[in-house]
Order: C-alpha cells, then sequence, then structure tokens
C-alpha cells in the first residue's frame, strides 16, 4: 500500500470510530502501536483514545473539545478535517475490514 493510500485507509479508520456504534470504539481501542503515516492522523488517534478511556465514548464534539484544549485542533486542519474524517467513512467498509487492511498493510498489531 502506498502512503497516500495509507493515510487514506487511516482517515477511514479514524472516520469510521467517530460515526460507529460503541462495538466499532472497542474493536477500535483494541489497536496497539499503529503507526500513522499522517502526523495528523497521529493526533486523532491519540486524542480519541484518551476520549475513549476517560469518557467511554467518542464523538466529533468531544474531539473537537479534547484538539482544542490542548492546543492541537488547529495544527490538525480544524472542524473542517474532523468533519471530513467522519463523511469518507460513511461509504466505506465495516471498521473490521479497515482494520485487517492496515494490519496487513505490517504498521500496526491488534490485542
Amino acid at each position: 500500500m502506498n502512503a497516500k493510500d495509507r493515510r487514506k485507509k487511516e482517515g477511514l479508520l479514524l472516520g469510521k470510530i467517530l460515526i460507529g456504534q460503541k462495538d466499532d470504539w472497542r474493536r477500535a481501542m483494541m489497536i496497539d502501536n499503529m503507526i500513522m503515516k499522517s502526523v495528523k492522523n497521529g493526533y486523532v488517534l491519540v486524542a480519541i483514545k484518551a476520549i475513549y478511556e476517560t469518557k467511554g465514548t467518542v464523538d466529533l464534539v468531544l474531539l473537537r473539545d479534547q484538539l482544542k484544549g490542548i492546543t492541537l485542533l488547529d495544527l490538525i486542519g480544524g472542524v473542517d478535517h474532523l468533519v471530513s474524517l467522519a463523511e469518507c467513512a460513511l461509504d466505506a467498509n465495516g471498521i473490521d475490514e479497515i482494520v485487517q487492511e492496515l494490519k496487513d498493510d505490517g504498521m500496526m498489531s491488534v490485542q
């Protein structure tokens, strides 16, 4: 998988987490040692994990507030970037398929 496709898959995964159901969040939070090609996506994943660990849920508003609170919202592209992650995931494969593709790419492991 080339770097551009990799970043796209990362974005789809993050979008699926944001629009997903609680089971999607649980499965996604089992991801360990994921290396993001996109620094922006890396920041978003860290923020999602922090929110999930404290709240047990995650959504766009919580993510926006988390990134704003640690002064990373503008750096990752603002609310527009977060919304684009969620929008691109609407028609994508399920979260399990995306996780498997990233895992097959050798850039992540799952507990």
